[in-house]
């Protein structure tokens, strides 16, 4: 009985071990399946798979992360043998190495969005690979770490792509910059998606500040936002046709408004949507505000020109005047259509015509200095008299040096003429009187103290030169006898600075040595002020009349004696 029980429990032991084996067999080729797929996965997968070990050396790679290296299998077994993830001075620079040290402390880690470059450090074998991906930890059932899996993806194509794309909108960018106009997008939401350097500058703000911000809310003035927004609304719900060119005023960082000459073009997306605008703007407030400074100046001139006291006419490079004003037609007599109807030559009198011609041949032939010329002449009034111009001719000229037309500016002068020359007729009547009598007539300047004119008498009673008293009037003082020149002094003194006085007597020595006797009357000449400007006086030579009364003074005396007798 004991030899049948032992036999029984053996026997049991023993398919009890049959089945365990057979367990193990099943559990085993269920794991070298599982390998087998996995590794199947590993060298299939298009992410590159490397498994490291807690220490940080390669425990495994796959084929794929041998291809993403650009490896042959000897360098492959190489690299693995030798990298150490914890090691790799890259991923500090590339910003990767908080992640890996996440993992190896057991955080699965996502590498951060910042694209890096793999180098492989066979020599003379360099690939440049831009990769990410992710990395976690493996553990035990007890927790402890078994190991630490990196998942990694090769996006240089996309990197590739984006750098070329990176390149083109620089390249853009650039072509945009260089434009002497502004340039900017704006979407539907009326956000700025664009905008190039002109644009910037224009503005006052970098284009940081500028893109995202709502275009009208930002950079319009308050007088023009919601009428300007409202069009921009319903162009792009499609109620409004697209406006190519507009003008309308922006608002600067300093606060400035600036007036731009828009030309524009609407932007689709996708089935025809509209999706914003491109706007290409001129800066034009400099050139309407020339246009105005032009509007006002051209203003002011017609007003000056219409309305001025003195002629006005212009001419064209012909010589032919096209434009005349109301006073210069009342000068000759003339309305404007007969006037213009006229030559230069026509209007001039018969006397200055050939002078008349001259002026017009060297206008026309630009031939005047500073372009500009003076004269006085005679024009012939409708009724036949003459009308005396003082004319100045002046050329104007266009931006580059040609003559566009001329302007001639009369003024009337005729009473001065006549007053001239009844002037010159009554110095004449007076030179012909003064240089005629035998007494002296003079004229004292009180402003510049000299003799302005004494009259050649003062030769003949004085025998001294004129041209010597003109330079020095004191050389009638010195030709007083020296026993009145105190006496002489004062009274010319008190004629200077009066209206004259009564009638003056004094002795003078002739340069001969003979003494004559003078009276002296003079009287005030005064300006428009009443201010005394001038003395004029008459010195008479009264020395036979002296000594008549000395002859008679004698006899008288001589009389008076012989009755006492």
């Amino acid at each position: 009985m004991t030899s049948l029980g032992t036999d029984d429990r053996t026997e049991r032991r023993i398919r009890q071990l049959e089945e365990e084996l057979a367990a193990a067999r099943s559990e085993l080729d269920s794991l070298r399946l599982a390998e087998t797929r996995w590794r199947n996965l590993m060298d299939h997968s298009p992410f590159g798979v490397v498994i490291y070990r807690p220490d940080g050396s390669v425990r495994a790679a796959n084929g794929t992360m041998k291809r993403l290296l650009a490896l042959t299998d000897a360098e492959h077994d190489a690299v693995l043998s030798e990298y150490n993830v914890l090691a790799d001075p890259q991923l500090t620079a590339k910003g990767m190495a908080e992640a890996v040290q996440a993992a190896f402390a057991g955080k699965p880690s996502i590498f951060p969005r910042v694209v890096y470059e793999m180098e492989t450090p066979i020599e003379g074998n360099p690939v440049r690979r831009w990769l990410e991906g992710i990395i976690y930890p493996i553990r035990d059932r007890d927790g402890t770490l078994r190991e630490v899996v990196s998942i990694q993806t090769d996006v240089s194509a996309l990197m590739e792509a984006q750098e070329r794309l990176t390149e083109e909108r620089d390249r853009a960018q650039s072509y945009l910059d260089i434009a002497g106009v502004i340039l900017v997008t704006i979407d539907a939401d009326q956000r700025v998606t664009l905008i190039n350097k002109r644009g910037c500058e224009l503005l006052g703000y970098s284009s940081e500040e500028v893109l995202g911000e709502n275009w009208f809310d930002r950079f319009l003035p308050d007088s023009d936002r919601e009428r300007t927004r409202e069009a921009y609304q319903q162009l792009m719900r499609g109620e409004l046709d697209p406006v190519e060119y507009f003008e309308n005023p922006i608002l600067t960082r300093d606060g400035e408004s600036r007036t731009i000459a828009w030309h524009n073009a609407v932007l689709h997306g996708e089935a025809g949507r509209l999706v914003g605008t491109l706007s290409s703007g001129e800066d034009v407030t400099e050139r309407q505000r020339a246009e105005a400074a032009l509007r006002e100046s051209e203003e002011r001139f017609r007003r000056t020109f219409e309305n001025s006291a003195i002629g006005m006419a212009l001419g064209g490079p012909d010589g032919r005047l096209f434009r005349v004003n109301r006073a210069f037609c009342d000068m000759l007599g003339l309305s404007e259509k007969e006037f213009l109807s006229r030559s230069p030559e026509e209007l001039t009198h018969p006397a200055d015509r050939e002078r008349t011609r001259e002026v017009v041949h060297r206008i026309i032939e630009g031939e005047i200095e500073g372009d500009t010329l003076r004269m006085e002449k005679r024009y012939v009034h409708k009724e036949g008299h003459d009308v005396w111009a003082a004319v100045r001719v002046t050329t104007v000229r266009d931006a580059r040096g040609e003559p566009l037309h001329s302007m001639v500016q009369a003024v009337d002068i005729t009473q001065r003429r006549r007053a001239e020359q009844a002037l010159r007729e009554s110095e004449e009547r007076f030179r012909e009187m003064a240089e005629n009598i035998q007494e002296v007539f003079w004229l004292f300047d009180r402003v510049e103290k000299r003799v302005i004119y004494a009259s050649p008498a003062y030769e003949v009673i004085w025998g001294r030169s004129l041209r010597e008293l003109y330079a020095d009037y004191g050389e009638w003082g010195e030709s007083v006898h020296p026993e009145d020149r105190a006496y002489a002094a004062e009274a010319f003194a008190k004629i200077v600075d009066s209206d004259g006085g009564p009638p003056r007597e004094y002795r003078i020595v002739r340069p001969d040595g003979e003494v004559r006797w003078i009276s002296h009357r003079a009287f005030a000449i005064r300006n428009e002020s009443g201010e005394v400007v001038r003395t004029a006086g008459v010195a008479a030579d009264i020395t036979d009349r002296k000594r008549e009364e000395e002859e008679h003074q004698r006899l008288q005396a001589k009389i008076q004696q012989a009755q006492k007798l």
